[in-house]
């Protein structure tokens, strides 16, 4: 048995090959074969035995049949193409040399797989004769269910894993040098905007009527603390004075002169507030569309509807996260490393993270939900 197996992807090739040229044999030769063949296979529920022709052995005047087995030789001629590695194409041996020594590389690795054993009569091995069984699916499996016993006992080999684990690793640091976060935004975005269009579509009453109202922009004043058990009404919220509005736009000049100037500051952060149904969720949606579409500025909307108890950077990294790369890369596993990565893109500033519903949190008052935000929004979510 040779000291190192060459676990790679010519060798798979390799084993995959031979196996399957004996599957096909199997149901070319007869049970009651005879005399039987250099090479032959015969199956067992489970268990596909490879032997060999037989031949008579005599032993005190008594005449007994033998299964001798079969050779290398038999096995080489009955696959196709086989693979050689380089080292193995460079070396002086003959051709038929390195192939019977790939042979025997590709049994050797079904026996380290657990697939193959030995028959424990072996009359003729140290004349090069061969006698074992493969363990697969079954009889009645097909060939490309059989061979899948091999190809799952490859990938959990320890050798495999590790060198698997490696290349994951390798394809991992690729990745995260690769990450396109404006393509990563767009695309939950465009996948959010669409769900939300089938929801109105599935909800509406056969028409539809676009209002557009003037947009005011609120300076914030300094006002009277409330009471957090204080009970209000809700209309109260959403009431403004007159004074307090000190320009109004409308929708298209909004955007252009507020969302386009690069808010910073006190003025960094935009609220916007009405009455239930006004449209801040469309606005806000509008807005989304206004960053990806004009800007080179990242919109991330989180619907805090959605956090189920977990703060805003916990639902970013752990759900937000994995749903967006799930769109753009399928499949990349999200590691702390991307996760630091997202989180420089805030601090390197042109991230607009869109809270909506903050009367869909749970809280017992608007004031008390916006105080929740505040804590949540982190110095690692602050640009």
């Amino acid at each position: 048995m040779p000291r190192n197996i060459r676990w790679d992807e010519s060798l798979l090739d390799n084993v995959l090959n031979l196996v399957g040229a004996l599957l096909q044999l199997s149901e070319q030769q007869s049970d009651k074969l005879q005399p039987k063949p250099q090479l032959y296979v015969q199956w067992d529920s489970e268990k596909l035995r490879v032997t060999g022709y037989e031949t008579k052995q005599t032993r005190a005047k008594i005449s007994r049949t033998v299964e001798v087995g079969t050779k290398k030789e038999h096995l080489l001629k009955l696959v196709k193409n086989l693979k050689l590695p380089q080292r193995q194409t460079e070396s002086g041996s003959s051709q038929q040399d390195k192939e019977l020594q790939e042979v025997q590389y590709v049994l050797d690795s079904l026996r380290e797989l657990g697939v193959l054993q030995e028959d424990p009569n072996q009359t003729g091995k140290s004349k090069g004769y061969w006698k074992f069984t493969l363990i697969l699916k079954h009889q009645t499996a097909t060939k490309e269910e059989n061979l899948a016993v091999i190809k799952q006992k490859w990938e959990e080999h320890p050798k495999n894993i590790k060198k698997n684990s490696s290349a994951s690793s390798q394809r991992t640091e690729a990745i995260n040098d690769s990450i396109d976060w404006r393509e990563v935004c767009n695309a939950i975005l465009q996948n959010q905007q669409e769900a939300a269009r089938l929801r109105r579509k599935a909800t509406e009453q056969g028409f539809e009527v676009n209002v557009y109202v003037p947009l005011g922009l609120v300076e914030r004043k300094q006002q009277q603390r409330r009471q957090l058990d204080e009970r209000q009404d809700r209309a109260q919220v959403y009431e403004l004075t007159q004074e307090v509005i000190v320009k109004t736009y409308e929708h298209d000049v909004f955007l252009q002169e507020v969302i386009t100037q690069q808010p910073s500051g006190n003025n960094k952060h935009i609220a916007i507030i009405g009455e239930p149904g006004a449209g801040k969720t469309t606005l806000l949606s509008t807005i989304a569309s206004f960053i990806k579409n004009k800007t080179q500025d990242l919109p991330i909307c989180i619907s805090l509807a959605n956090l189920q108890g977990r703060t805003i950077e916990e639902y970013l990294l752990k759900q937000w996260l994995t749903d967006a790369m799930r769109l753009v890369k399928s499949d990349v596993v999200v590691t702390p490393e991307i996760e630091r990565q997202l989180i420089e893109c805030f601090a390197k500033g042109g991230v607009w993270l869109l809270l909506d519903g903050v009367d869909e949190m749970g809280e017992n008052s608007p004031v008390q939900a916006l105080a929740k935000i505040n804590r949540e929004l982190t110095a690692s979510l602050r640009p």
